[in-house]
């Protein structure tokens, strides 16, 4: 076991890629402290970020943390109690002295500085520990404050009601009709785990003789619910829907590749579809392709771009049409794309991979592909969540929008590639964009160049930051610390406004 010890915040912060090494040896982990500061969060986060991420569930990570955080401030809450309840001379076992000092206790209970001082100097302690299996992760919260029975009856009950909600509407409608103000707390978040497939009996509060457990298990083949299983047909449903791409682009493709075309047939048969002519001129005047003259023509995009990028440009025109007309939604996504696709190009180029800076820009366009039909698949559905997140003020959409309907947008994105017949490059990225430790050798440089643009427009929307980085990557491109990381950003990002200004 790996004991990770603190009296308020890790002195020395712990390696976290030694912890996840040793984590996937089979070792457990184990956090202990008096109350969680930030910098315990931040720690643990990338911890359990790392961990997902390698187990392909990633779209967990914000409902794991959402609970953890709960389970963990309630158990500091608790902790606190018991001091409070002392110092008043009042017994928390009797009833009456329970309510008289819970009346002034509701009071205090909102100031975490009063929290972390008192805590600070007491022999309570607050304890997570991850214990790794062959078929499951196992996550558990312990605090040695053994509830009293009126605590543990109001735990019951929000399970309870819990495990009789019927869906993420529901749940939405009963936190905000009787909840007000409360954020998604207990209830809220045993739904996220039953609609993510972690039904409640992958939660189990334990009141053991000198501490308070509570055990969550992640199984590392999650079994779908009946509410997960209908969204998630229905997003079939949907990439069976969409129409494959049309004859005259296949065509067209199959022109690029035949080395007895000319520039002026071919061109010719593309300009002869004026929306078509126009995406294919857009796309060869951006940044992602560096050009010393504005390209007026289809003949000199052939030329200067070449068949092979032409190609795959056709591809993109064509996706970014049938994307457009179906989804309302398409903007929110498209334009992170473009903006990752380019810092995926200057990536390449300032790496040592200029060889496939063309394909990292192609790639960067379509890797959120998934995210386009997974914002609008129930658009009522998709509002709600925008709404507790507005009032929560969390930073990203897509991840609650994955755990209501337990299928990553990455998952979604390999579906609508396979049937559109994308190069497999494309597939690769789009389906390890979030997991590049797990994508083959062929193609891992560019699933990785891809991974970092992404990651570095999640930071700037503050959607991630450094510490969930995987660290091999990080290595591959000479990046050996977060001085050195938010310098590379810098560089990036300054960059990027250069090529888009112009």
């Amino acid at each position: 076991m790996i004991e990770c010890v603190s009296h308020d915040t890790f002195k020395v912060s712990p390696d976290i890629n030694d912890l996840v090494e040793y984590f996937e040896r089979g070792e457990t982990i184990r956090f202990t402290f008096k109350h969680p500061s930030d910098s315990d969060f931040n720690i643990i986060d990338s911890f359990l970020a790392r961990i997902l991420s390698r187990n392909n569930k990633l779209y967990l990570l914000e409902t794991v943390i959402s609970i953890l955080r709960e389970l963990v401030l309630n158990a500091a809450k608790a902790n606190y109690k018991r001091i409070y309840f002392s110092e008043k001379g009042l017994d928390i076992n009797n009833p009456r002295d329970y309510d008289r000092g819970m009346t002034s206790f509701r009071n205090l209970i909102s100031k975490q500085q009063v929290l972390q001082d008192k805590l600070k100097n007491n022999d309570y302690w607050i304890r997570i520990t991850c214990i790794p299996g062959s078929t499951e992760v196992i996550i558990e919260t312990e605090n040695n404050a053994v509830p009293t029975k009126q605590e543990l009856q109001r735990i019951e009950e929000r399970i309870d009601r819990a495990k009789n909600i019927k869906s993420f509407s529901h749940t939405y409608d009963a936190v905000f009709d009787t909840l007000e103000g409360a954020g998604l707390g207990l209830l809220l978040t045993i739904l996220l785990m039953k609609n993510a497939g972690l039904d409640h009996e992958h939660f189990k509060l334990i009141c053991q003789r000198d501490s308070f457990l509570a055990r969550l298990t992640i199984p590392r083949k999650i079994v779908k619910t009946a509410v997960t299983v209908e969204i998630k047909n229905s997003i079939i449903r949907e990439i069976e829907t969409l129409p494959t791409l049309p004859e005259y682009i296949i065509e067209l493709k199959a022109l690029c590749n035949n080395p007895d075309i000319s520039i002026e047939e071919l061109s010719e048969r593309i300009s002869k579809d004026p929306s078509l002519a126009a995406d294919v001129l857009r796309l060869a005047n951006s940044a992602g392709f560096i050009t010393s003259k504005k390209i007026e023509t289809i003949s000199e995009a052939v030329i200067i771009i070449g068949l092979k990028n032409l190609d795959m440009i056709l591809t993109i025109a064509s996706a970014k049409k049938i994307l457009q007309s179906r989804y309302r939604r398409f903007q929110m996504v498209w334009g992170h794309c473009n903006q990752c696709a380019l810092y995926a190009r200057l990536i390449a180029i300032k790496t040592g991979f200029r060889d496939i800076a063309d394909n990292a820009f192609m790639a960067g366009i379509l890797h959120d592909i998934g995210s386009i039909v997974l914002l609008t698949v129930d658009d009522d559905l998709t509002d709600k969540i925008l709404h507790l997140l507005n009032r929560r003020k969390a930073p990203s959409s897509t991840i609650l929008e994955e755990i209501t309907i337990g299928i990553s947008h990455a998952e979604i994105g390999n579906l609508i590639a396979e049937k559109w017949n994308f190069p497999d490059y494309i597939i690769d990225v789009i389906t390890y964009h979030h997991s590049p430790l797990k994508a083959g050798e062929k193609f891992k440089d560019l699933v990785m160049i891809v991974y970092l643009a992404n990651i570095l427009c999640n930071i700037e929307h503050n959607n991630m930051q450094f510490s969930f980085i995987e660290n091999l990557v990080l290595n591959a491109f000479g990046i050996s610390d977060k001085t050195s990381f938010e310098q590379f950003h810098n560089r990036i990002k300054q960059e990027y406004d250069q090529v888009s200004a112009t």
